[in-house]
């Protein structure tokens, strides 16, 4: 069948609302864990995950309009990527001034 006369799709993969979203898969999930992904379909007893056509339109309309508690788990979800990569530098820091006494 050609591609132009099949009906919209109703569900995608992961991969798939990934790709037609430009967003990577660990920046999805990332979002999910923040509260701020889209709705997920699971089929019981299965690790089967879709996102309906509908479920991305409502997370699409959230990020261009969203509501004040989406607005206060971005914030959340942004200080704590802050703080992590402060502490990933700091640590790093660290290690590299004992490299630099050890080798003294």
């Amino acid at each position: 069948m050609d591609e132009t006369n099949e009906a919209p799709r109703a569900a995608f993969t992961i991969r798939e609302f990934c790709k037609r979203n430009r967003i990577s898969p660990n920046s999805y999930h990332k979002a999910k864990s923040a509260g701020t992904g889209p709705s997920e379909m699971r089929i019981p007893g299965t690790t089967i995950v879709r996102i309906s056509a509908e479920a991305e339109r409502a997370w699409q309309q959230r990020l261009e309009n969203p509501s004040p508690e989406d607005a206060a788990a971005i914030e959340r979800a942004r200080k704590r990527m802050v703080a992590k990569a402060t502490h990933s530098v700091n640590e790093r820091d660290r290690k590299n001034g004992r490299r630099q006494r050890n080798a003294a």
